[in-house]
């Protein structure tokens, strides 16, 4: 409840000890029961904030495209962690596959470092396959794609697990099929800790939900 609503622990303390003044002389003739049973509730409360905070974690894709952009049509898309994920290693990058459930749309992304590199924190300037200079950036949609597509990808975070699956990415992102000016821009958050900085990103209204 409290984590949902962004409360303060100010707002807390208050709205468990409420803002009444109380007197003293009463508090001990009656042993300090109940602020101690307040005291022990608000400590619960705050071991069950700190908690959840901790386990939570986010996985979303937020993407809006200009209205002659080929993939995007103008159209904005959110997808959370309730669409169907499917997250793989492709070469030495990886490949990540978004959809409802109802597959009412598809969406499949090949993110790949530039040739001889790994993935790492970072801007890479992209186009549709990589080589020695440029990280690979390629997306479809409905597996519809671009012949050709130029563009740049900030990775922001980025973790492996003991196998070397992806378990953690932090990923904004600008595509221009064929090199056209209208672009497709996004920002894929997979499996990221709940507590990190807001940022707003420059490319539109947008921003991160992470908090």
């Amino acid at each position: 409840m409290f984590l949902s609503r962004g409360l303060t622990f100010s707002e807390i303390y208050a709205s468990v000890f409420g803002h009444e003044k109380r007197d003293r002389s009463s508090t001990i003739h009656q042993g300090g029961s109940p602020v101690m049973k307040r005291f022990l509730m608000a400590c619960l409360m705050m071991l069950a904030l700190c908690s959840t905070a901790f386990a939570q974690t986010i996985t979303q894709l937020t993407m809006e495209s200009d209205s002659l952009d080929h993939l995007g049509a103008g159209k904005t898309f959110v997808y959370d962690g309730a669409a169907e994920w499917q997250v793989d290693q492709y070469g030495t990058g990886f490949q990540i596959i978004v959809h409802p459930y109802d597959y009412s749309t598809h969406w499949l992304f090949l993110i790949r470092p530039p040739q001889g590199q790994s993935l790492l924190p970072g801007q890479y300037a992209t186009k549709r396959t990589p080589d020695t200079n440029l990280g690979g950036l390629d997306v479809t949609s409905n597996f519809a794609g671009c012949n050709s597509a130029t563009g740049s990808m900030i990775v922001r975070h980025i973790a492996f697990d003991g196998n070397g699956d992806l378990s953690e990415l932090w990923l904004t992102f600008e595509q221009h099929c064929q090199g056209w000016q209208p672009a497709l821009r996004g920002e894929i958050i997979y499996n990221m800790p709940f507590a990190v900085p807001t940022v707003r990103h420059s490319w539109g209204s947008l921003k991160t939900i992470y908090r």
